[in-house]
């Protein structure tokens, strides 16, 4: 008995001392960051207008030029044109083993990437333009013009059915930005507010802000309620084309989004999840080098040696978030005309195999495993179909060149995804009853819709209709 009192006293000890140095290992931004306070009225802020996203991948030999930024704050950038992308040449695949990273070289050596011969300012504050382009015109069959007048009811449909800051968190507003970029909409005191300026200027998202000022610099804080990755925010961000002159503001100090991308750099470690991270600094900023909080030296291309070292089947939603990274870096360098060498070409032809590999592991249905790429199957829960389905289809619509969308293959998985999206789970179901985990996976399914229509279809009329099918 005696002994009882020392053995829970040193067992207490242990746990005081694992514990301390749990807080100690937290990142920065977390619940103990001071709240701000709370952003003027919605009508007093910026509104946010124009294209939903960047798009599509045009062949090597295609020009790309570029014009300014455009001044104004209020107003996203352009849409990219078919002249804006690279092309992405796959390899033929014939088995069911994933490609590997090396691309017949040796493994990256993550802290010593290979440079680019291109020289170019680094302005993280400036965007490079976009070439205005011409309308997307199509002779259709009455087959895919039947498709996208499906396409076009679903996604209008869901976009009836706005998110509101009181119910729903900063996690499935950014859903629903990816989802449809500066066009959404949200609910706040019943009004309807643009999304994204809901969440630059920080905006309560059931009951949580989603930024803070940290390192004397605006940061999208971390954790339950808010963004879930790293770089999320910012790679979201680089997904509507939001300009990076656009204002953030946290109480009553106004910055930009340029703000955030020296944020986001300055965050940058070897030891995190760091591929929304690049997507988003991808777009915001060139080739040229920087340093983060440590005096340690980055750049793009290191960021895609490190994510090319890593797994893909592993990785969080069965890799498609790693892929889509890699795909933005490699088309945001072609956007910019600079060489594909080095680990981007490494890169390029990764995703491109990668690519062939993902339509070979499709089912005859359109549909894939709900283990996403580690194997071939399908599964009766809607939910999970809808999570691996919608997300592998995402990176498929962003990143095949224009000339493959319209394989079968494509087709196929469109149609599934509409079957999922129009089936008894989710079709009577108000977005605002879904849980979060079923809310991310509607909008990456949605996001898959809007830029298969944006590409394959793009200012073809819609045929006029009353209904939702």
């Amino acid at each position: 008995m005696g002994k009882r009192p020392l053995w829970w006293m040193c067992c207490a000890s242990v746990m005081f001392w694992a514990g301390q140095a749990a807080v100690a290992a937290e990142p920065e931004l977390r619940d103990e960051a001071p709240m701000p306070v709370e952003a003027s009225k919605p009508d007093a802020g910026p509104s946010v207008d124009g294209p939903v996203r960047q798009t599509p991948l045009p062949s090597y030999a295609d020009e790309v030029s570029e014009k300014p930024a455009a001044d104004e704050p209020q107003r996203p950038a352009g849409e990219s044109s078919a002249a804006d992308r690279p092309n992405n040449h796959a390899n033929d695949r014939a088995n069911d083993h994933p490609p590997t990273t090396s691309g017949g070289d040796k493994q990256a050596d993550a802290s010593q990437p290979a440079r680019s011969s291109a020289t170019s300012k680094n302005a993280a504050a400036e965007k490079p333009g976009d070439k205005e382009p011409p309308p997307v015109v199509r002779e259709l069959t009455p087959a895919l013009a039947a498709l996208r007048d499906r396409i076009r009811r679903t996604t209008a449909a869901y976009r009836a059915q706005p998110l509101s800051v009181e119910s729903n968190d900063v996690a499935d507003v950014l859903g629903l930005c990816r989802a449809f970029g500066c066009r959404a909409e949200v609910l706040r005191g019943g009004a309807r507010v643009n999304a994204v300026t809901c969440l630059c200027w920080n905006f309560a998202c059931g009951g949580y802000e989603p930024l803070v000022l940290a390192e004397g610099r605006i940061a999208a804080r971390i954790g339950y309620g808010r963004q879930l990755y790293p770089g999320q925010m910012l790679g979201v961000f680089a997904l509507a084309r939001v300009p990076a002159n656009y204002p953030m503001r946290v109480g009553e100090d106004v910055r930009s989004v340029a703000d955030l991308v020296e944020y986001e750099k300055r965050a940058c470690r070897v030891e995190h999840e760091q591929s929304l991270r690049l997507l988003g600094l991808s777009f915001y900023t060139n080739d040229a080098p920087w340093k983060n909080s440590l005096g340690d030296e980055w750049s793009v291309e290191r960021m895609v040696a490190i994510e090319l070292s890593r797994p893909i089947v592993e990785a969080p939603e069965g890799g498609t978030m790693r892929l889509m990274a890699l795909s933005a870096a490699v088309l945001d360098r072609a956007r910019r005309q600079q060489p594909i060498d080095g680990h981007f070409a490494r890169a390029l032809k990764f995703t491109s195999d990668f690519q062939q590999f993902a339509l070979e592991l499709q089912g005859s249905d359109g549909s894939w495993s709900s283990n996403y790429f580690a194997s071939r199957g399908s599964s009766r829960d809607a939910m999970a179909q809808l999570a691996s389905n919608g997300r592998i289809m995402e990176w498929l619509c962003f990143s095949l060149p224009d000339e493959r969308l319209g394989d079968p293959r494509m087709v196929r998985g469109v149609e599934y995804l509409l079957s999922l999206l129009a089936g008894q789970r989710y079709q009577a179901a108000a977005l605002r009853s879904l849980n979060s985990r079923e809310l991310a996976s509607v909008m990456h399914a949605l996001h898959a819709l809007v830029l298969y229509d944006e590409r394959m279809f793009g200012d073809s009329p819609t045929a006029p209709t009353a209904a939702v099918k």
